[in-house]
């Protein structure tokens, strides 16, 4: 999509008007949150949001072993 291989990861973005993954990961996640707290997902489902304390602080896994 983007000539010029030798662009760095930011160059490459602003050139193709994108966000950076970690905002897209981070806007997803609200997106999400958001349809749970509005109730946009079926009641019958059996949803369980469980808070770690090793998942507070940011991790580069987003919390996956």
């Amino acid at each position: 999509m983007c000539r010029g291989k030798d662009l760095s990861y930011d160059d490459r973005l602003h050139r193709l008007k994108l966000p950076t993954l970690n905002y897209r990961r981070i806007r997803g996640d609200m997106i999400e949150l958001y349809k749970i707290i509005t109730g946009k997902y079926d009641s019958n489902c059996s949803l369980q949001l469980y808070l770690r304390s090793e998942l507070v602080h940011a991790s580069v896994t987003r919390g996956n072993y």
